[in-house]
């Protein structure tokens, strides 16, 4: 599919039973909003889909069981809203994208019964919030990762967690895990030129 470049509207949209696929999709310069949108069981992939510079909106989004793929697609230097989206059981995989320069927001997403991987990801100078974001795993192994911040104020992980940070995470301005809980193990490992806020964590 090939959208235009004025704003695209799927605001509380319901779909039903089965896979959803907008795999390869090109969408424009303007804004893509996905807020409030309902996704029933089954898969939903945008794997290899190109999203230009305007803002990416998937807050209050409920995604039903199964997997959400974001296999090697690319984001523009707009921001990125998963604000309180709630994942069922499944995961959420974002191998091989590419995020441009815009906020990466999942504050508050609920992720409880589901894994996050973001490995081999390339991300911009944005900052990227997980703040009170709730993960049953969660797998951070980027490429390469700009001048940004990573707030994680208050997150949760009900089982473990990775953090591999490239050589380029020596350019983070901060990484702010304060009052994070973890119920299980953390392994933390890259250069880093900043130290860590793991103040209060669980």
């Amino acid at each position: 599919a090939a959208f235009g470049n004025s704003n695209l509207y799927f605001i509380g949209a319901i779909f039903g039973k089965g896979d959803v696929a907008f795999s390869d999709a090109n969408f424009g310069k303007g804004e893509v909003h996905f807020s409030g949108t309902n996704f029933g069981d089954g898969n939903v992939y945008f794997s290899g889909a190109n999203f230009g510079d305007g803002d990416v909106n998937f807050p209050n989004v409920i995604f039903g069981t199964g997997e959400v793929y974001f296999f090697n697609t690319s984001f523009g230097n707009g921001n990125l809203d998963f604000t309180k989206t709630t994942f069922a059981d499944g995961g959420m995989n974002f191998t091989g994208t590419t995020f441009g320069d815009g906020t990466i927001n999942f504050s508050f997403a609920n992720l409880e019964e589901s894994y996050a991987i973001f490995f081999n990801v390339s991300f911009g100078n944005g900052k990227l919030d997980f703040s009170g974001t709730k993960f049953k795993e969660l797998l951070f192994n980027p490429q390469e990762i700009g001048s940004n911040h990573i707030l994680a104020h208050g997150m949760s992980i009900k089982r473990g967690a990775v953090f591999t940070l490239p050589s380029s995470g020596i350019s983070l301005k901060s990484f702010e895990l304060f009052g994070a809980s973890f119920d299980g193990p953390l392994f933390l490992s890259g250069n880093l030129g900043i130290v860590p806020d793991i103040r209060a964590t669980r």
